[in-house]
């Protein structure tokens, strides 16, 4: 574009100023031209002083660093990085493109609109090209339906936007509401917990139903812990997820001490990777006041055998019986015939249970046979045959049927018969009156003589 320099002043001098006015849109980037010869052709006159007209041709200097610029950069377009609803810690990202690249000092603000509260989105980014990047991060608790509104113009606490002539960009551009970008960073809290109530048993399941003030979704797996009286354990999640309903549960084992109160420790815990959300994606609150199950008493430890009564240690024969007594930690009640079994003579032998129901100790009766010689002992063995039968605590739980066999070694058995091996009799002679006949009846093993026997001549 052809500007001309009007001539200022200098005449009777040898120096003339020319200037010209920039005005919109006077630019040149790449530096200014000028002509090399003065033109008079408007009918101007430059003379010397003895009126010889002058040499008007121009030694043009370098220009190409005097550059012109007087139109400022304008925002051509604001616009979102996604359209979607943005939940919890999201970040609400805009690109504002400029028509020409501007540089940034201090940090200018894009204001926004949301659910009916001005917000300030932050720069972030661009300084140097046409596109500077805003952002903000959303907080808890906010509400946006109806679409976030980005409102003109662009805001500073300090600083300035301008091209890369320092001249101001303009921060005004069209204000408007995107519809399709909501907000809701409502998290998800747990509202109550419950359970039931009662007496529980070994091998129960203790659930613990967890709800929410909105349906969440679970990703991988999840756990509430409890405390019973000291006692950590953990019941795992079961069902609920896509609902505001949960159900952790947990079977009561032997571990578990009888409690009068259980509780349930905060928070909820998430396995490595697992996630726990609300349907647009916020993140629950996974913790919540420790909730007391007061009325809850578990009877869990079942009972044990702790002893055991053995007959006295010594020889015994065929018809005899033997009593022992089997000593548990709790009251047991026996349906059926359970037996403690022996190895007698190389073969397993069962004594019987005989009484003891409805209390801790049962007794167990065993009969010997003939078939039952033993000389090195005999040898009781865990656990007890139930066979069909059970022993159980009043709870209904199984009661335990193991226990370390007692040294029985002492006790043995003899079912042989004695045998009369030889007879000695008196010598070879005639006896007279008052004479005395001696005769000796000799036995396989030692005999025991009760009463006073005889033999008959």
């Amino acid at each position: 574009t052809l500007k001309s320099l009007i001539y200022q002043s200098g005449s009777g001098t040898n120096k003339l100023s020319f200037s010209a006015s920039l005005l919109l849109p006077d630019q040149d980037l790449d530096g200014v031209a000028m002509a090399s010869v003065i033109d008079i052709s408007n009918g101007s006159t430059i003379k010397d002083l003895a009126g010889n007209n002058i040499n008007l041709n121009l030694s043009v200097p370098d220009l190409s660093q005097v550059l012109v610029n007087t139109i400022k950069p304008t925002i051509i377009a604001v616009t979102p990085s996604v359209t979607k609803t943005f939940v919890y810690q999201d970040n609400i990202k805009f690109s504002v493109k400029y028509t020409a690249n501007v540089v940034v000092t201090g940090t200018p603000a894009l204001t926004l609109n949301i659910g009916g509260v001005v917000q300030s989105a932050l720069y972030q980014a661009g300084s140097g090209t046409d596109t500077l990047i805003f952002s903000y991060q959303v907080p808890e608790n906010m509400i946006d339906n109806d679409g976030i509104n980005v409102v003109s113009p662009l805001s500073f606490a300090q600083g300035a936007i301008t091209d890369v002539a320092q001249v101001l960009a303009d921060t005004v551009f069209v204000s408007q509401n995107l519809p399709l970008m909501l907000v809701n960073s409502l998290r998800p809290t747990v509202n109550t917990l419950n359970t039931i109530q009662g007496t529980l048993k070994r091998g129960t399941a203790l659930d613990i139903n967890v709800s929410f003030s909105k349906n969440v979704n679970l990703r991988g797996s999840a756990a509430v812990q409890l405390n019973f009286g000291g006692h950590l354990k953990k019941a795992n999640y079961l069902s609920g997820s896509g609902s505001n309903n949960f159900t952790f549960r947990y079977y009561i084992d032997d571990s578990i001490p009888d409690t009068s109160q259980i509780t349930v420790l905060s928070p909820i815990e998430l396995s490595p990777y697992s996630s726990l959300k609300d349907n647009v994606g916020n993140d629950t609150k996974l913790s919540f006041a420790p909730y007391f199950i007061n009325a809850t008493k578990t009877d869990a430890q079942i009972p044990q055998i702790t002893s055991i009564d053995s007959p006295p240690l010594r020889k015994y024969k065929s018809s005899d019986i033997l009593t022992f007594k089997i000593h548990y930690s709790g009251v047991v009640n026996v349906t059926g015939a359970p037996t403690i079994r022996f190895k007698i003579n190389n073969s397993i032998k069962h004594a019987g249970y005989s009484s003891g129901s409805g209390s801790d100790t049962l007794s167990f009766v065993l009969i010997l046979n003939s078939d039952d010689h033993d000389t090195d002992g005999i040898v009781m063995l865990s656990p007890l045959d139930l066979a069909y039968s059970t022993i159980k605590d009043r709870e209904g739980n199984e009661a335990g049927i193991t226990f370390t066999p007692t040294d029985l070694s002492a006790i043995t058995v003899d079912t042989l018969i004695p045998n009369i091996t030889s007879i000695t009799s008196p010598e070879n002679g005639t006896y007279r009156a008052n004479d005395v006949l001696n005769f000796s009846v000799v036995f396989s093993e030692a005999v025991t003589v009760t009463g006073t026997p005889q033999l008959s001549l």
